[in-house]
């Protein structure tokens, strides 16, 4: 009974550190414009999760949509965090807080 906590509490804990690191990966790279690769980076962890989940027995432990059902009130939303494009026409053409961001090339 003990080895079965201690497998499961160690699953939680690594389980854990995924979240985490997808949070981290949406905090850094949620500028505007890169939605699609925040979504796609999400889709791609949680196969990775879900692949590895499968791989405790020869039978498959968890169906896709199952595992979906759980994943949607567990693993953070790919959204925007950083906006780098004006919302409405009131706004200045640079940044939102109103600077204009310089780059050099």
């Amino acid at each position: 009974m003990t080895t079965n906590l201690d497998c499961f509490t160690q699953w939680v804990a690594q389980a854990t550190e995924v979240r985490q690191h997808v949070r981290g990966h949406i905090q850094y790279y949620g500028v505007s414009g890169n939605s699609r690769a925040l979504r796609r980076y999400v889709y791609l962890v949680s196969r990775m999760l879900f692949k590895w989940l499968n791989r405790r027995s020869q039978r498959r432990s968890l169906t896709w949509s199952r595992y979906a059902r759980g994943l949607d009130r567990w693993m953070p939303k790919p959204r925007i965090v950083h906006r780098f494009v004006p919302e409405t026409a009131n706004d200045s053409p640079g940044s939102p807080d109103g600077v204009t961001l310089q780059v050099r090339f």
